[in-house]
Parts: C-alpha cells; structure tokens; sequence
C-alpha cells in the first residue's frame, strides 16, 4: 500500500471551503483513498496548520480562525488521516540534510517534513509547494493536479 504524506499545504486546502483549490484537494484525497493509499499526516503538518489557521485572515495565508476552531480542525485530520509519530534520530537527519542542501531561513521546515520521511521510509509528499522540495532526492513531491499520472505508477 503506497504510503502519501500530507503538506500542511493541502491540510489548509482541505479545509478552506473558500480556497479555489479545495475542491480539487478532497477529490485528491478521496480518489487516493479509492487507490487503497495510506493518506497520513505528522505532528508537524499540524503544528504548521495551527499556526496558519489561527494567523489573522488579513495576514499572508491566514485562516482567522479561533483557537478552538482549529483544535477541532486537528481533532478531524486526526480522525480522517492516518497519523505518523515522528520517530527517533530527528535532530540528526534534519541537521543532515540543513547541511547538506545549504538550507536557510523558513526553508528549515521542509527540510524537517524530508527528515520525518527519510526515518519514516516515507517517498511520497503530497503538496501544493512541490518547488520547495525539489532539493531532496530521497522524496518525490507533487501537487494534486498530478493525482491521476502519479497513481499510475505507484499503484
């Protein structure tokens, strides 16, 4: 079964029923579901989600939502998605790859997700920012636009 990591990107598509790519983003998640794929998320996506959801509405990329709002957001990823602990050894592959890749400023967040799925065996990264992963060679990220030609060859 092809395990799917889930961006903080399309959790926030998920949710914004106001976001013109929501649709398209529950359709993704359904159609990988009918593929019999483990659609999973980290601690990280949803500490990012927070901090987006309940960033101002006027701010770049906020939600405005209330904090219970969110929580009860979490509650419902949590229950819809398959969640990945995030596993011993972090600090060290992420200082790895910071290093390696020369990674600077908020960049240092991607970096830790690849850290998270080089432990987790994890190569699929499902993302509406595929750009900001193309550094990592161990992973292959792609948008849900690329579902249908993506499903071919992992299924």
């Amino acid at each position: 079964m092809p395990v799917i990591l889930l961006d903080t990107s399309v959790l926030v598509r998920e949710r914004d029923t106001g976001d013109p790519y929501h649709s398209l983003t529950i359709s993704c998640v359904r159609r990988l579901w009918q593929s019999q794929c483990s659609v999973c998320i980290t601690t990280q996506s949803l500490i990012e989600y927070w901090s987006v959801a309940t960033r101002p509405a006027e701010a770049r990329g906020g939600l405005g939502l209330s904090p219970q709002t969110a929580i009860g957001d979490i509650e419902h990823f949590l229950n819809i998605h398959e969640f990945l602990e995030e596993p011993p050894g972090i600090l060290q592959q992420w200082l790895s790859l910071v290093h390696r890749h020369q990674v600077r400023g908020k960049q240092v967040w991607d970096a830790r997700l690849v850290a998270v799925m080089e432990l987790l065996g994890i190569r699929h990264l499902l993302t509406f920012n595929k750009g900001d992963f193309l550094r990592y060679p161990s992973i292959f990220a792609w948008t849900p636009l690329e579902t249908e030609e993506v499903l071919e060859t992992i299924t």
